[in-house]
């Protein structure tokens, strides 16, 4: 397609009105288990850099994934919106999304994200695309109004939210995750101009693999006064958890051997599922969120430093 209709804005009709189809409701139950889920937080901000970059992610890679899906997740009061930019396809008025004070406070009790009813669309490519609701918010433990800085900056509660608390938690906790094999998580500013191979068949070739990832290097090359509290929090949480899954393997890779040493990009990177849903990967991300909010809220620590941590903890 050319980029002049991409940029038009007539490419997102092109793609999904003819032969559309519905977006339909479905129970998680229900869904088919598959080797690959490809996982993108689309807020209503940044709706248009994804939209960008969409078509050269369906023709080379989406398509090129065989036993897979795609998911979309938003936060709550924007997912409708999202689901309706991303189809071309009026939102469903009759999808009851509205959520009772008495769930939302026993969810907030808890400590718990709040998921909103999944929805699937199947686009006539033949991929599957879901969407999903959260509740994206600070956690009830966070004391005060702090400040992120680092880079010399200063940096908003939204941004600290929605670029690294999101990745670093809430999609950590998706519930459909546990019917896929491997997880990718992506940024919405990716454009590919190559396929891609079949991740899912690759990855399932090899039991060992854990973690797929881009380039390594130095965390002191990136940021590093946005990474060191990563660190200094891992060491205390270290201490009270001594049985470490480094600790307990073989193969250890050698920048786990210090604190937040290294950092891998994470605008591309993969994860076997059950490593993401172990409930040692599960308990650090929620101390980071609950208890050592900071490393977000006031170091402004995106997920690179929170993913290595889960990784060589």
């Amino acid at each position: 397609m050319p980029r002049e209709v991409l940029r038009s804005g007539r490419f997102a009709q092109a793609l999904t009105v003819k032969g559309a189809g519905t977006i339909r409701t479905v129970a998680l139950e229900d869904l088919q288990p598959k080797q690959l889920l490809t996982v993108h937080y689309v807020p209503l901000n940044i709706m248009d850099e994804y939209l960008q970059y969409r078509y050269s992610l369906l023709q080379y890679y989406y398509t090129k994934q065989h036993n897979a899906s795609v998911l979309i997740y938003a936060p709550h009061e924007e997912i409708l919106g999202v689901v309706e930019r991303f189809t071309g396809l009026p939102a469903l008025s009759y999808l009851s999304y509205s959520l009772t004070t008495q769930v939302k406070d026993e969810a907030r009790r808890r400590g718990l994200p709040m998921f909103g009813p999944l929805m699937q669309w199947n686009h006539t490519s033949g991929v599957e695309f879901l969407f999903m609701g959260a509740r994206i918010e600070p956690p009830a433990t966070m004391a005060g109004d702090p400040v992120a800085n680092c880079a010399g900056r200063t940096w908003t509660r939204q941004y600290v939210l929605h670029a690294g608390v999101q990745a670093g938690y809430h999609m950590l906790r998706l519930p459909p995750l546990k019917w896929y094999d491997f997880v990718i998580k992506m940024d919405t500013d990716m454009e590919f101009v190559k396929e891609m191979e079949d991740l899912g068949a690759r990855l399932a070739t090899s039991a060992q693999v854990q973690v797929l990832h881009t380039a390594l290097l130095p965390s002191s090359s990136a940021d590093d006064s946005c990474q060191r509290e990563v660190g200094s929090q891992l060491e205390v949480y270290t201490r009270r958890q001594p049985h470490t899954r480094a600790g307990n393997v073989d193969h250890v890779p050698w920048w786990c051997r210090e604190p937040i040493g290294y950092i891998f990009w994470t605008n591309f990177v993969g994860f076997r599922t059950s490593f993401l849903l172990a409930p040692a990967t599960q308990a650090l991300s929620a101390f980071y969120y609950n208890e050592a909010w900071k490393v977000y809220f006031r170091s402004r620590a995106q997920e690179q430093g929170v993913y290595i941590a889960l990784v060589c903890h």
